[in-house]
């Protein structure tokens, strides 16, 4: 190697040096700080996830109980009328759900119209 490829060097002095260690330090120790928020945020993710996983199937063992108790109980019109309006609501409440709420936009059309 000749002493041309060698690299130069500068000289910075010791406050500079300091002051370049410190925010260094400093600057590790906020990374190590996401790490672990990170890994906190990971490990609560998948405590959720797990207690969705139990709510859901706890809600769906609730469901079927209920079910099975209806249908060991005696049949009335009134809860065969009961049961049949549940069914229709939850039938129209579907089909609704895909559809905008057409009331909401025609009322809030005509507040324009009366606004202008």
């Amino acid at each position: 190697m000749s002493k041309q490829e060698n690299p130069i060097y500068s000289r910075i002095n010791y406050e500079e040096a300091y002051y370049a260690k410190k925010d260094l330090l400093h600057a590790q120790l906020e990374l190590l700080n996401i790490v672990r928020t990170i890994e906190n945020h990971r490990f609560l993710r998948k405590q959720e996830l797990v207690m969705k996983l139990k709510l859901k199937n706890d809600l769906k063992n609730l469901k079927e109980k209920i079910s099975k108790l209806i249908e060991k109980s005696p049949k009335t019109n009134v809860i065969t009328e009961r049961i049949t309006r549940n069914k229709q609501k939850t039938k129209i409440k579907k089909e609704r759900k895909g559809l905008p709420d057409v009331e909401a936009e025609l009322e809030h059309i005509q507040k324009k119209l009366r606004e202008m």
